[in-house]
């Protein structure tokens, strides 16, 4: 049985000063916004990775990807205890773009007491493909326009330690 049986779902917010908790955020409005160009796309610095040419595995993400300034990182207090994750992370975002297609990409890291960023997982979600990938499902978005999107993470069992960090880099 995937996910093992005993575990308890646990929803996580965003919040406008980018920490992340379980608590709502107090507001109900207001947003984030970075400039993203791609030209200069945010890199692919490890992960689940076929191609030779790229790094694979769990790479520290804090230099090469969030020191960029089209990223937004969303990270929760250091864990009081060992927490472990375990089955589909879904990460929900409400998002506007003032182009007619966007990918968004989500990267789930374990952030060490030291300041490392390591990758655990990540997903992509191409605007355009949002009612489905035949040809007569996809649609360009609507400058400005509010759209709700769900970016599933692969399945996954991690444990992070007491003292670590969850961190959701968005780009």
């Amino acid at each position: 049985v995937w996910p093992p049986t005993g575990t308890t779902p646990v929803t996580l917010y965003m919040h406008a000063d980018t920490s992340m908790s379980i608590m709502p955020p107090s507001l109900t409005t207001g947003s984030l916004s970075y400039n993203y160009d791609p030209n200069d796309p945010s890199p692919t610095v490890g992960g689940p990775t076929l191609r030779q040419d790229l790094d694979q595995g769990p790479y520290d993400q804090s230099d090469s990807v969030e020191n960029r300034n089209d990223i937004l990182t969303f990270t929760t207090v250091p864990m009081f205890q060992d927490a472990t994750i375990v089955g589909v992370v879904t990460v929900h975002l409400e998002i506007t773009s003032d182009k007619f297609d966007t990918d968004f990409c989500v990267r789930m890291c374990d952030v060490s007491p030291t300041g490392e960023s390591m990758l655990i997982n990540d997903g992509v979600y191409r605007m355009r493909f949002r009612d489905g990938f035949n040809i007569a499902d996809t649609s360009n978005m609507v400058p400005n326009q509010h759209y709700a999107v769900d970016i599933e993470l692969p399945n996954t069992c991690i444990t992070l330690l007491q003292g670590h960090s969850l961190r959701i880099d968005v780009t």
